[in-house]
């Protein structure tokens, strides 16, 4: 492997194809204008600084490989929803004749078949929202995340706090998989942002 090859290897170590990609063509301009510039190759190799920081500051800017799994998941997941919407309303309906059963003699199950219910049928309807805006992707968001909260708290309100590390338990996938969706959406532009991004 000859030492420009070692360096992008290292410098490119994690990030997805399509960034790897990127940063092969910017370094491998880079490298030949050094060359031009009449440097050695071993200078030219210098001039492009440590690989590794260069890893570090890459993967604060562009998607990493986990970063764009995610992000096809996500898009999968929403075209698949989108795709059997129709069937899925089922499910709050269900939930919400649980809410009207159950109201009258256990107040926190009905409230929490009704709250999931709202939230379901909210998502649901979602992604038919015209949603082309950040501001109003971090609307959508926003409410999700109250919903979602409310539904993983209400359940437990007589004891919260006995129950905190189940709420912790249930509630720490979903802060993951929300902090990849927001490290995603910083590095991308919200031109290009899919549908899946929005929620």
């Amino acid at each position: 492997m000859n030492p420009l090859e070692s360096w992008l290897a290292t410098a490119t170590c994690k990030l997805s194809s399509a960034s790897a990609a990127r940063v092969r063509s910017e370094i491998a301009d880079h490298y030949q204008a050094s060359l031009d510039e009449g440097r050695s190759p071993a200078q030219a190799i210098d001039a492009l600084g440590d690989p590794l920081a260069a890893n570090r500051q890459y993967r604060k800017v562009l998607l990493t490989s986990a970063e764009a799994r995610v992000l096809n998941q996500a898009k999968w997941e929403a075209s698949a929803v989108c795709s059997r919407r129709a069937y899925l309303f089922i499910v709050p309906a269900i939930a919400l004749w649980g809410a009207v059963r159950f109201l009258p003699t256990d107040l926190y199950l009905g409230l929490a078949l009704l709250l999931a219910a709202l939230g379901i049928g909210f998502l649901l309807t979602a992604p038919s929202l015209p949603l082309f805006t950040p501001r109003r992707a971090r609307f959508v968001r926003a409410v999700r995340w109250c919903w979602l909260a409310a539904l993983v708290i209400l359940p437990m309100a007589p004891h919260v706090w006995q129950n905190s590390w189940l709420i912790f338990t249930c509630a720490w996938p979903i802060v993951w998989i929300e902090m990849r969706m927001h490290s995603i959406r910083r590095k991308l532009p919200a031109s290009q942002w899919p549908k899946a991004l929005m929620f």
